[in-house]
């Protein structure tokens, strides 16, 4: 249920700062946050420095300018600053709150639900009292890590660029100017992070060191506080620090000393760094499980006797999960999924998903094959990450869990798309203090985001099950209308066809003139090698997935019109650095769409449409 906002966090955690200075003072932890490369790593007093330098870099470079930029700037620079920071058992796992009735209804009007974790119906704030904004997070990991080791990488940190000509001038500018910091408060902003663009231009969402720690709070309350984050913990960095999920995490890991790693920034090097790491925490996005699990799935694909072995062991593993047996050490975990579990080193015992959905039979093989706690969360920038998250424990799949202890969630009619809150399905409202307080300079979008009343209107579409949990099964934004005038969201259809064993992206496009739809499809190439596609000859091997992805639609429930017409193949990926795919790995749906125009209407012609 919802806990009241200002109760369960310490007194001197409010900011995300704070976390990390408490960290610091536990003295449990040797190295904080690096590569193996003890050369390359910074510890907590270094980086606690480096951070006092760029305080005073940004609080020199600002001040004479003060009284252009308004009253407060060098408390909000330095804000700003501080926050942009360069396994098992035989015996039941039992889950926190009824498995069967996770959520209850608090408003039976408004159909307004809350977690079911607390019978307190208030708002959930600050999980420590010390801990109430970023910079008194930082505080708590530098007393965390007892000088251990910081931050690191492979990478040369020291003499890198990052672009800015001007870094080393920069430096020295604060090195010599170094002042006090500025503590904020808990209600001063503490980012402006702008959206991932996956429709137009991106809006900077104004979150405050509140809104931040009060979600890392409810996240760990609610799921990560079972598991005692500790110093012995590794988390491996991948996703990009432009996400406030990652963020978020980064934050969260701070505050409890856990040791944080950074790819060395190829994601094809990704299992590489994981092998070499070890993180026992991994936070992740669908893309890098489908993977896995389509890479499993191509090694058996042509062995009966292996096909078999899989099926015999994942259906042994799937009967302990649904007992809520969690382990790695069963005679299946020797003989089939040892070499699994080294690809994310071998030591997981935390793996949280989200940023975009994950297809149940995925997310099951996952649980299965690791032997350890997965978990799926729903959220957006502007309810600064997450809005719901599974709970330990959850032994289903195929939806993202209650809504979190710092937020309630409705659901509102969408009569466009025929979607009715009174049959418990309609567009995801979110309100909480977790909440954004606008889009910077950008009143007009900010009162289509957030109405009076303080509710978060997100444009997904979602529907409670029967258990109290959420599921998200379509997009408000994102649909068009065709030619014979049924509406279609091309994000939820891009999201069935991405469980075709041969797809591994996928931009779904239509015409309000044409009567189908048409898609690019990015290949995954390890399965199209595997199952000889290349042998057959373009054509064919076209035929197929196209078959397979038509298939995959009708077993997933895609209607006629929703299931596309033709495909083109495209060999080189989206990718940010093609511009095609958000910071946050979605595509980027106005960019594809002039990247692949004339190959759309292409494919139309070719059907003289």
């Amino acid at each position: 249920m919802y806990i009241d906002n200002r109760t369960l966090m310490r007194s001197d955690i409010d900011i995300i700062f704070s976390k990390f200075l408490w960290g610091g003072s536990k003295k449990v932890v040797k190295q904080f946050l690096g590569r193996t490369d003890p050369s390359s790593s910074r510890t907590f007093p270094q980086q606690f420095q480096m951070a006092d330098v760029a305080l005073s870099q940004v609080q020199e470079m600002v001040r004479e300018n003060a009284r252009l930029l308004g009253v407060g700037v060098l408390t909000l620079a330095g804000a700003a600053a501080a926050s942009l920071y360069l396994n098992s058992r035989p015996e039941p796992f039992l889950p926190p709150i009824d498995p069967d009735n996770q959520s209850i209804v608090i408003d039976e009007k408004e159909r307004v639900r809350a977690s079911g974790l607390r019978s307190d119906t208030s708002l959930f704030t600050f999980l420590y009292d010390d801990a109430k904004t970023t910079y008194e997070a930082f505080l708590r990991g530098l007393r965390v890590s007892n000088n251990g080791q910081c931050l690191g990488s492979v990478l040369d940190l020291e003499n890198r660029s990052f672009g800015c000509p001007i870094k080393s001038e920069v430096e020295t500018l604060g090195k010599e100017n170094l002042q006090d910091p500025l503590p904020p408060a808990p209600d001063d902003l503490a980012t402006l992070c702008y959206t991932s663009g996956t429709t137009g231009d991106p809006k900077g969402v104004m979150l405050t060191h509140a809104n931040i720690v009060i979600n890392l709070s409810a996240v760990y309350f609610q799921a990560m506080g079972i598991f005692s984050l500790t110093s012995a913990d590794v988390h491996l960095s991948y996703l990009p620090l432009a996400h406030m999920f990652e963020r978020g995490m980064h934050s969260m890991m701070f505050m409890h000393g856990v040791k944080i790693g950074y790819f060395q920034g190829d994601i094809r090097k990704l299992t590489e760094d994981l092998m070499e790491l070890k993180p026992t925490v991994f936070i992740t996005v669908p893309r890098v499980l489908n993977r896995i699990y389509d890479k499993i799935q191509a090694a058996v694909h042509h062995s009966w006797f292996k096909s078999l072995l899989l099926k015999w062991a994942l259906a042994s593993k799937t009967a302990e999960v649904k007992q809520g047996i969690i382990r790695n050490n069963t005679i299946w975990d020797k003989i089939v999924f040892g070499k699994v579990q080294k690809l994310l080193g071998g030591r997981a015992r935390i793996i949280l998903t989200g940023s975009a959905p994950i297809a149940a039979s995925v997310f099951d093989f996952i649980r299965c094959a690791f032997g350890c706690f997965v978990m799926e969360g729903y959220g957006q920038t502007e309810c600064t990450a997450g809005a719901t998250l599974q709970i330990p424990g959850e032994t289903g799949s195929g939806h993202v869990g209650i809504p979190l202890v710092c937020n309630y969630i409705k659901l509102i009619d969408v009569e466009e798309m025929d979607y009715y809150a009174k049959d418990n399905v309609g567009e995801i409202c979110v309100k909480g203090g977790n909440v954004m307080k606008g889009y910077y300079l950008n009143p007009e979008k900010t009162a289509e985001a957030l109405d009076d009343d303080g509710w978060l209107h997100t444009g997904d579409i979602g529907t409670w099950l029967p258990n109290g949990t959420l599921k998200v099964i379509d997009r408000r934004k994102n649909i068009f209308k065709l030619a014979q005038g049924e509406y279609v969201a091309a994000e939820r259809i891009e999201n069935v066809y991405q469980k075709s064993q041969f797809v591994a992206q996928v931009f779904v496009e239509g015409d309000s003139l044409k009567p189908c739809l048409m898609a690019v499809v990015v290949p995954d190439e390890e399965v199209v090698k595997a199952c000889s596609l290349p042998c057959l000859g373009f054509q064919a091997a076209k035929d197929i997935i196209l078959k397979d992805m038509i298939e995959v639609g009708k077993a997933n429930g895609l209607r006629g019109f929703e299931q596309t017409k033709d495909i083109y193949l495209q060999a080189e990926p989206f990718s940010l650095e093609n511009d095609l795919l958000t910071p946050t790995m979605k595509n980027k749906r106005h960019t594809l769409r002039k990247a692949f125009k004339e190959v759309v209407d292409s494919l139309y012609k070719k059907h003289d449409l």
